[in-house]
């Protein structure tokens, strides 16, 4: 009976479909195309985000967070929340504007400029959920320090003063001075962190 019920499930399964990490769009030549569904890596709810499952406060100035056994210095987790927030942003940014490029632009390269800039974003939110997950402050430290770069809000750049505005927004009561956003850097290899 197990077995039947095992088998049965498995067919169901097979029947509906599993979700569909892509969907096909047709690109001018005619060829299809898979793209990427653009979901959120990040949730974020009050004060605090979840990342690849792991739920971290941003706390405000003047607390002390304890994650474990772990005092955390609170700049760094807002810092943290502040970049990782805009990487995920941009990333989902980018994947929404692949049907609109690979439908009308016959250009490749940009489609795979794109592509590229996203995994990039989603290997450093990744690294970043490796390190919290690890409860370890110097590594998120030393992703900040590889990732990230400190700007006043009114000398960011243009296309990422929406987002910092509605960061700051999240954080009332907070004295916002120097904020860490993205830099530029291609993702480190996970195990050059440990040098």
């Amino acid at each position: 009976m197990k077995i039947l019920i095992g088998f049965l499930s498995l067919s169901l399964l097979f029947i509906i479909g599993c979700p569909k990490p892509c969907y096909y769009v047709s690109r001018p030549s005619g060829a299809q195309v898979c793209l990427p569904y653009c979901r959120p890596l990040i949730k974020y709810q009050g004060n605090s985000f979840t990342i690849k499952g792991l739920t971290i406060p941003i706390p405000l100035e003047n607390t002390t967070v304890t994650i474990g056994e772990v005092s955390w210095d609170t700049k760094t987790l807002q810092d943290a929340a502040t970049v990782s927030q805009i990487l995920d942003l941009k990333r989902i940014s980018r994947c929404e504007n692949l049907p609109l490029i690979v439908t009308s632009m016959t250009d490749e390269k940009q489609y795979q400029k794109i592509l590229i800039e996203m995994y990039n974003d989603e290997i450093k939110i990744t690294h970043l959920a490796l390190f919290l997950q690890a409860n370890d402050p110097k590594m998120v430290k030393k992703w900040l320090d590889s990732y990230a770069q400190p700007v006043m809000p009114d000398k960011a750049p243009v296309e990422i003063k929406g987002l910092i505005g509605t960061i700051i927004e999240k954080r009332r009561g907070t004295k916002v001075g120097t904020i860490y956003i993205p830099n530029n850097a291609p993702p480190r290899p996970l195990s050059s962190f440990f040098d």
